[in-house]
């Protein structure tokens, strides 16, 4: 594998984890939701549940041993809860009407229990920051 094939995955799990901070962190989806820091599209519900990775893309990843199977199975389980999850009113974009729903609550519970699971299984510095929410 070339240098920039393993830095290519070592930025996605980076992103993945990245997105479960987002996930486990209601207060963080409050701030960037509801007066979003800049204007692009990604500080929304929508988004944040689309940029998950899907079971498809964990899988390819697994199969290739850039995922433990742990890691693999917690992804996909955060993953399959994000995707039943449905907001209120089937209104994708009432962002404070989500952030007030109990099973969205219950999705963000599973992911920070998944986050900090993920941190006991990683010593990296930079996945690690991205779980912990310190990226700039």
């Amino acid at each position: 594998m070339t240098d920039n094939t393993l830095e290519e995955w070592a930025n996605l799990r980076r992103w993945w984890f990245g997105s479960v901070y987002e996930i486990a962190d209601i207060g963080f989806q409050r701030r960037t939701w509801l007066n979003p820091p800049t204007p692009s599209p990604h500080w929304s519900y929508v988004e944040f549940c689309e940029s998950y990775p899907s079971a498809d893309q964990l899988q390819f990843a697994r199969t290739r041993g850039h995922l433990s199977t742990e890691e693999f199975e917690l992804l996909a389980a955060l993953g399959n809860a994000i995707a039943r999850h449905k907001p209120p009113g089937g209104d994708w974009y009432a962002h404070l009407a989500i952030l007030e729903d109990p099973a969205w609550h219950v999705v963000v519970a599973m992911a920070e229990q998944i986050r900090r699971q993920l941190l006991t299984l990683t010593d990296d510095p930079i996945e690690r920051s991205y779980l912990l929410g310190d990226v700039a």
